[in-house]
């Protein structure tokens, strides 16, 4: 659960400036398969 409390505080980060909740709350449903980690 912590983990994707995290994720979730990234993807607030990254959200910064949407403007539909609905588009928002689906990237949340969406997490468990992105992965958060750069690439190197």
């Amino acid at each position: 659960m912590e983990g994707f409390n995290g994720k979730v505080r990234w993807l607030i980060k990254q959200a910064f400036g949407f403007r539909d909740f609905k588009y928002f709350r689906l990237k949340i449903f969406d997490l468990p398969s992105t992965d958060i980690r750069k690439k190197l």
